[in-house]
């Protein structure tokens, strides 16, 4: 059933449906598109730190939260049949379609952003907001915002199901505050309720600070790349690390001769980028443009090492199986003879 629900929420959220049909609709009913030549060819630096090569890591701030959640499947490896290539298959397939069909929306805003500093002025707030407005006018601009926010919905449910698998996961092996209560099953769903509602209300909370202050709510977004990236190479490095001592075999998958330089880069450059989507988007810079993501980032590492030490390091023995899985709450309720 998790299978089955990341699958079709990923097509329905990220393949061409949607995708092709706001690029066309938008391509055919703006009048006054931009020249190729401009659109591939000129490059402006709007970020005021007077670098262009900069302003195009900066770029990275606007774009990396799409590449955040393409491991959800990860997170589901227990419950897939033959996890060892469907989740790597699943992974790599949602890199292509995320990269085709939003290289696809981003050369299609790129003709329609006829006025750049109309759009970017906008009280609307968003950019691509008005354009869809300026193509296709106010029915037709809802029309089309209603598939991008019936797609936010699509992600938002696979993102909630990653992210209570992986509440569970850390409250099973004992290393999540609140551990002995997240980790109970439901007897009438067998399902980890606790962790699910868990997820919804710090999310539900979490988007409640935007209505307060957008400069926090930008630092707690601002912060999700970076900390999945870390996490990511979190993994490649302990391998590079503990590989010299004990070599870990190897599944269907893998890059032969060429898996530690590739591991070295990739942590190399997710190290260096991170940095990057630390930096503000904007100079100079103020109280109001400031990314917060920093500050953000340093209490929760804060956060976890105290935990850590304050006794998770005791109770902790790293993923647990069956055989340390004997609480009753953890198993639910005894399956029908």
């Amino acid at each position: 059933m998790a299978a089955w629900l990341v699958g079709w929420t990923n097509f329905l959220g990220q393949t061409a449906g949607v995708a092709v049909a706001i690029s066309i609709t938008i391509l055919i009913l703006t009048e006054d598109k931009l020249p190729a030549s401009e659109v591939f060819g000129k490059v402006i630096d709007g970020s005021g730190w007077n670098s262009t090569g900069f302003s195009y890591l900066i770029g990275y701030l606007s774009i990396a939260w799409s590449f955040t959640d393409y491991d959800a499947t990860a997170h589901l490896s227990e419950e897939l049949h033959n996890a060892a290539i469907s989740g790597p298959v699943a992974i790599a397939q949602s890199l292509v379609i995320t990269w085709v069909f939003g290289l696809l929306l981003n050369i299609s805003y790129g003709f329609c952003a006829t006025d750049r500093e109309a759009l970017l002025s906008s009280p609307l707030g968003n950019p691509a907001t008005q354009i869809f407005l300026n193509a296709a006018g106010r029915r037709g601009g809802i029309a089309l915002w209603f598939w991008v926010v019936l797609v936010q919905i699509f992600t938002g449910a696979t993102a909630m199901l990653s992210d209570t698998r992986t509440a569970f996961a850390l409250a099973r092996d004992d290393l999540f505050p609140g551990s002995k209560m997240l980790r109970k099953m439901n007897h009438n769903t067998n399902t980890p309720l606790y962790s699910v509602w868990f997820v919804v209300i710090i999310c539900c909370l979490l988007n409640l600070i935007a209505l307060g202050s957008a400069q926090t709510i930008n630092g707690i977004f601002g912060i999700t790349a970076p900390a999945c990236d870390l996490s990511y190479i979190a993994v490649i490095a302990g391998r590079l690390y503990y590989d010299r001592e004990r070599p870990i075999a190897k599944g269907p998958f893998s890059l032969g001769k060429f898996q530690k330089p590739i591991n070295y880069i990739a942590c190399i450059w997710t190290v260096f980028l991170t940095v990057v989507l630390f930096f503000p988007p904007t100079y100079p810079v103020t109280a109001e443009n400031m990314n917060y993501a920093v500050a953000i980032s340093v209490a929760i590492f804060l956060f976890a090492t105290a935990w850590w030490f304050l006794g998770a390091n005791k109770r902790y023995i790293g993923p647990r199986n069956d055989e340390h899985m004997d609480d009753e709450d953890l198993r639910g309720r005894p399956a029908p003879a």
